[in-house]
């Protein structure tokens, strides 16, 4: 008697029933990464600026061939659906055709999950939880693929095995959760996010001030909360700009966002610091996304400007220019062409998005600091309280630790 590879009801049903499971799973995502995952990374969260889901989706292993992998796991998803359908309502012997593209698929599917979970690990250094779990589901239902395809009996040729009412009931259950996430996720206002743990009602509210003079009888101070940050050495890159000489011995990091309202008038701190210590230290600023939705745009345009020698000019143009919605891609070009940059370039370069990974990634190396808002200072891995980012105050403490060694 011939015999034909002929899965079991059992295994056809939770095919099915696993991969509504992963349909909604990606369902979910696609909602939280129009939203910017405004809170966490299930929706359910208080509002956060630093979303290790958000990290992972706007990074490049977010997109497969210029399409955002919520995309294609939702055509995944829908093919395993169609599939289980075809394996479960044929009989064996047509069914055995679909049964073999079904775990062709889900090979796919376990081989791209695990290169993304490798690369999570290794480059991004965060986890999109959402999609850990899409990648369990993938895993599981290729083990049952496993099991199921090891199974070869002799199978009739007659009647399907496939139970109509089993079918239909969860599939009408997972259209209901669908519409109830679309639903309320469609009646819920994106919520601001803050870069601390709890939520910050404007721009300026999200960022630390800036001390306008030290106090009588002030001392200048660390900030002791946060852990030394011994690998800023590491940190920075060869390429990275910064202000000062290159045979000055302190490092002197401040993070900043471009939309950051007391960044920008930490800025000229900043440079008179620069101007003044500049043969003791070298000062970088880096930028720490706060707000994806708005900042990513324009720190990126600051690292291509960087490419014309432009990095702190076009800073200084994105403070000049600061407002509550961020800046539009005309307004970057205006900037540019106002540094000397060709326009037409500029902006061929900017839609590439050659440094949005490096972005993402510092963003998450800045957050593990321990740093939380922004303008913050470091010398040499060090946080400056926030009493102490004054000129004086800096000045001193670059002095101390060039003395230091």
């Amino acid at each position: 008697m011939a015999r034909v590879r002929a899965s079991r009801p059992l295994f056809d049903r939770l095919h099915f029933a696993g991969a509504l499971l992963g349909l909604l799973v990606v369902v979910h995502l696609s909602i939280m990464v129009d939203r910017g995952f405004d809170r966490g990374c299930f929706g359910f969260s208080e509002p956060t600026a630093t979303v290790e889901c958000e990290l992972v989706t706007s990074s490049d292993a977010g997109t497969l061939m210029g399409v955002s992998n919520a995309t294609w796991g939702l055509g995944y998803y829908a093919v395993l659906v169609l599939l289980g359908l075809l394996a479960g309502a044929l009989d064996a012997r047509r069914a055995s055709t679909w049964r073999t593209i079904r775990a062709a698929v889900l090979t796919f599917g376990v081989l791209y999950s695990g290169w993304l979970f490798y690369v999570q690990a290794t480059e991004i250094g965060a986890f999109c939880k959402l999609c850990l779990i899409s990648a369990g589901i993938t895993l599981a239902l290729f083990l049952l693929v496993a099991a199921d395809l090891r199974a070869a009996v002799p199978a009739p040729t007659s009647e399907p095995a496939m139970k109509t009412r089993f079918y239909a009931t969860v599939a009408l259950v997972a259209v209901a959760l669908v519409v109830a996430d679309l639903s309320y996720f469609s009646g819920l206002e994106v919520a601001s996010a803050a870069p601390q743990t709890e939520a910050a009602p404007s721009l300026a509210a999200a960022a630390d001030p800036v001390p306008q003079a030290p106090p009588a009888a002030a001392v200048c101070q660390y900030d002791d909360s946060v852990p030394v940050y011994a690998e800023y050495a590491s940190f920075l890159q060869l390429g990275d700009p910064y202000l000062g000489s290159d045979k000055a011995k302190v490092v002197v990091m401040e993070f900043i966002d471009p939309n950051c309202p007391h960044c920008a008038t930490m800025h000229p701190v900043m440079k008179q610091v620069a101007e003044s210590h500049g043969d003791k230290a070298k000062v970088y600023v880096v930028p720490f996304m706060l707000w994806p939705d708005i900042s990513l745009l324009p720190i990126e345009a600051m690292y291509v400007a960087a490419q014309d020698g432009q990095y702190y000019g076009m800073l200084e143009a994105l403070f000049a220019a600061q407002g509550p919605n961020g800046y539009t891609p005309a307004q970057l070009r205006t900037m540019a062409e106002g540094l000397g940059i060709d326009g037409a370039t500029f902006m061929d370069r900017l839609s590439r998005g050659l440094n949005r990974e490096q972005i993402v990634r510092r963003r998450m190396q800045i957050s593990q600091m321990g740093i939380r808002g922004t303008p913050a200072v470091m010398i040499n891995g060090r946080l400056v309280h926030n009493s102490s980012k004054t000129v004086a105050c800096l000045r001193q403490m670059i002095d101390e630790a060039a003395a230091a060694g």
